[in-house]
């Protein structure tokens, strides 16, 4: 599940949850919900995630297992 993607992302980055709740711009219960509860995941925070770890939203939600954001796939003309 995605959740799991979220923390993995986090860590990787070497952020505490209060860091990235502060980088959204939200309260570190809404980011612990974010990372803990189905559904509570807003357009708007995880367009916050995928900037924030450079990365693309359909990573985040599991959708690709391709990290790069769109346009800088290493196998993409122009990347």
């Amino acid at each position: 599940m995605f959740l799991k993607r979220i923390k993995e992302l986090r860590e990787a980055h070497g952020l505490t949850s209060q860091q990235t709740a502060d980088a959204l711009g939200i309260r570190l219960e809404a980011y612990h919900a974010c990372e803990n509860t189905p559904g509570s995941l807003s357009g708007e925070i995880l367009v916050g995630l995928a900037r924030l770890y450079h990365t693309s939203v359909d990573y985040i939600l599991e959708l690709t297992d391709a990290p790069e954001p769109y346009g800088e796939h290493p196998d993409r003309e122009g990347a």
